[in-house]
């Protein structure tokens, strides 16, 4: 049996399937998955404008800066005096003060503390080495200078002024020995008292400018 021929009219609509009657193709009707694949954010443009490049802040932001914390008035340190390294001058004799031990005799501020030496002996050198007792120390010009012992007129006084040393002794006291035999000035005039004299004051000696 032969097959049945449809007529050339039925077929071409049956054929073009997409086509509405005036010749415009359809639209397709599946999704739009189904038309082009699927599409992430990936695959969107980048975002154009300022706000594109924005850095985005850590944590919750605040328009104020954050208050400083209160603090109370801060204590003033304890008043020490006049420091070792501060200026070296005296304006009365209390400010001054004989420093001895084993080794040594001279005065100093009563504000510095010079190390003490290893020697061990029974008398200090004030006695031992000058013969000087009692040791003291007098404010002269601003600088502290060793005198002492006992006196009833400045006869009864010398004055040291070599390169080591510048005191006032009694005059029975053995000036100490230096061994620099020749100095560009005495040490008195380099302390200030070029023309210091020993005198006996309330019966001791001591160096007077």
């Amino acid at each position: 049996m032969r097959g049945i021929l449809l007529p050339a009219v039925l077929a071409l609509p049956l054929a073009l399937g997409g086509c509405s009657d005036d010749g415009a193709t359809l639209p397709d009707s599946r999704a739009p998955d189904q038309q082009t694949g699927d599409v992430s954010i990936a695959d969107l443009p980048p975002a154009d404008g300022p706000l594109a490049d924005a850095p985005v802040p850590d944590g919750p932001q605040t328009d104020a800066p954050p208050a400083p914390e209160e603090q109370g008035p801060e204590a003033a340190p304890p008043d020490q005096g006049p420091q070792p390294d501060g200026p070296k001058t005296c304006s009365a004799d209390k400010e001054c003060k004989v420093f001895e031990d084993c080794c040594d005799c001279y005065p100093i501020y009563t504000w510095e503390s010079p190390g003490m030496c290893k020697m061990a002996c029974t008398d200090k050198a004030c006695k031992t080495d000058l013969n000087l007792v009692p040791a003291e120390a007098h404010c002269v010009k601003g600088k502290c200078f060793l005198g002492g012992g006992t006196c009833a007129s400045d006869a009864d006084c010398q004055m040291v002024n070599d390169c080591c040393s510048c005191m006032a002794l009694p005059a029975k006291s053995t000036p100490p020995a230096c061994n620099i035999k020749a100095c560009f000035v005495a040490t008195c005039t380099a302390r200030g008292v070029p023309t210091a004299k020993a005198q006996c004051v309330s019966g001791s000696c001591r160096v007077a400018p």
